[in-house]
């Protein structure tokens, strides 16, 4: 599954969530009013866009969490010879812009392996 950005991902679930059913629920009240037809095929739809669009946001929401996209930079823990243990921060970007746009950093924690 590709990579959704941020503002994609923002979208296909304010459609999921929002705007389907919101128009579902629309069209059925009209319908059922105005005797309109098919109103039980696209609640049956609907119902089935939103199921699938939401599933593929669970499964984006759990790839993205669990790699290291999700992550500003991470912290390396390194133990000195005296045995004073040291975490040095490496963040993903240039920390000046990260420190000036963002409110709160994420970071991974990274163990010395030597």
């Amino acid at each position: 599954m590709p990579k959704l950005s941020n503002r994609q991902y923002d979208a296909v679930k304010l459609f999921t969530l929002v705007m389907v059913p919101v128009f579902t629920s629309g069209y059925i009240i009209l319908a059922k009013a105005l005797n309109f037809g098919l109103s039980e095929l696209v609640l049956d739809v609907s119902i089935i866009c939103i199921a699938l669009l939401g599933l593929a946001l669970v499964f984006s929401s759990r790839w993205y969490h669990q790699s290291d996209d999700s992550y500003d930079g991470y912290v390396e823990l390194e133990e000195d010879p005296g045995g004073v243990v040291r975490a040095n921060l490496v963040v993903n970007g240039d920390p000046e812009t990260l420190l000036q746009t963002k409110t709160s950093m994420r970071f991974k924690i990274k163990h010395d392996e030597g």
